[in-house]
């Protein structure tokens, strides 16, 4: 759970900079996204259809 935690806080730093400069949150963020989801035991497989959607950047603009 500590690289779940990790993880989420490198997100979550990082929040103005994927809100307002969206290109910069690149395939690398996607990984660390995926490995998060993974990690807290979520299915992104399912969720990868709807996430892939829109960039992440909208989602957690949302959130």
């Amino acid at each position: 759970m500590k690289e779940a935690e990790a993880l989420f806080w490198y997100i979550y730093d990082h929040r103005y900079e994927l809100m307002y400069q969206p290109e910069r949150f690149n395939a690398l963020a996607w990984t660390y996204f995926r490995h998060l989801c993974d990690a807290l035991g979520l299915p992104y497989s399912a969720m990868e259809a709807k996430l892939d959607s829109r960039p992440l950047w909208e989602i957690l603009k949302g959130a």
